[in-house]
């Protein structure tokens, strides 16, 4: 006797459903292959760079390297209005030199979510786009991130003045080994008249009072001490879906998390869809905050609402095929499994 009775009663009834609804089955198989090829493509497809940063580096050239403006910007987890506002914001500027994204710029890790968003970016900007990972990009282990965009932490110039995007997405365990590449790329940048350091999540926040989402105390405190003995100029960061500024024991920051992701709050004087316009000029960091319109289902529903809709709105735009595929083969599923009517005898 079969130790496994019910699965094979399952598999006898499943053979006769298909021999017995052969359209139905035919239709069934169709969606179920579909769908699975549509899954296995968003996979497995090329993103489109192996090393975006350093394509983005190369081409970034500057003007006059002692005056010259770039935005910041972070939080958009992946494609909305909010983010295609700004976008457009900046094509729009014909000063800009560059944008940095500090974090979260994509809902999860995942391929077709790194290609939807370079994707997004190629068709509306024609500056450099120089991203900081967020914790959602290293959401399922970090591994796309190398392989796609390039390295977690990195450094580059512009003139006298040098950037520093430092990853601390590990906020509850930075090691020593982080601290140490921060600590030398500072060094590094000690014959540069400005040192400017990105990162996603903030550092506890002393002048708007204790906020969520920010790197515990012990460890603000030692990077404090990096950031003061490494002369930092202006430190910015995201994480928090909102727009905070002040300054680390006379370190100014700001934070910026307003690139379309749901906002942490309704206080409006705090959270709001914004990027900021930052003019640097020499050894100067003039810091603009320039808000976007809030799309119609934020205004409408709150910010909950937005997020609601977005997620709807993604199923049906950008998967919408893969989800058409996924409820076709459900419901034709569930008409297969019905008992098949009785033969009457004649």
């Amino acid at each position: 006797m079969s130790p496994f009775p019910a699965l094979r009663r399952f598999v006898a009834d499943l053979g006769k459903a298909l021999h017995g609804r052969p359209v139905k089955a035919t239709l069934f198989a169709a969606c179920l292959a579909g769908y699975l090829a549509v899954d296995i493509w968003d996979d497995v497809a090329p993103v489109g760079t192996h090393d975006w940063i350093a394509d983005q580096l190369k081409a970034l050239h500057v003007a006059d390297p002692g005056n010259f403006h770039f935005i910041v910007y972070g939080d958009n987890r992946g494609n909305n209005p909010p983010f295609a506002s700004i976008l457009d914001a900046v094509a729009a500027d014909p000063i800009i030199a560059f944008v940095i994204g500090s974090g979260d710029l994509v809902k999860t890790e995942g391929k077709e979510n790194f290609r939807q968003f370079i994707q997004q970016v190629r068709g509306r900007l024609r500056v450099p786009f120089i991203p900081a990972p967020g914790n959602h990009d290293l959401e399922d282990g970090g591994f796309l991130w190398p392989k796609i965009m390039g390295p977690l932490n990195y450094s580059f110039r512009v003139g006298l003045n040098a950037f520093i995007v430092f990853d601390d997405n590990a906020a509850d365990s930075l090691g020593e080994n982080q601290m140490q590449w921060l600590e030398r790329a500072l060094a590094d940048a000690q014959d540069c008249d400005t040192r400017i350091v990105v990162m996603h999540i903030p550092l506890f926040d002393r002048a708007n009072g204790t906020i969520g989402h920010c790197i515990p105390e012990d460890l603000s405190s030692r990077l404090l001490e990096i950031f003061h003995k490494g002369r930092v100029t202006y430190v910015f960061a995201s994480h928090v879906h909102g727009y905070l500024k002040g300054d680390y024991e006379g370190i100014p920051y700001t934070i910026s998390g307003g690139g379309g992701a749901r906002l942490a709050g309704s206080d409006s004087e705090h959270y709001f869809f914004h990027y900021l316009r930052v003019h640097l000029h020499h050894g100067r960091v003039d810091v603009e905050v320039r808000p976007v319109p809030a799309p119609w289902s934020h205004r409408w529903f709150g910010r909950y609402g937005y997020s609601a809709w977005l997620m709807v709105r993604d199923l049906a735009t950008f998967q919408g095929l893969e989800t058409s595929l996924l409820i076709a083969t459900i419901v034709l599923g569930l008409l297969l499994i019905r008992p098949l009517p009785r033969q009457t005898k004649p």
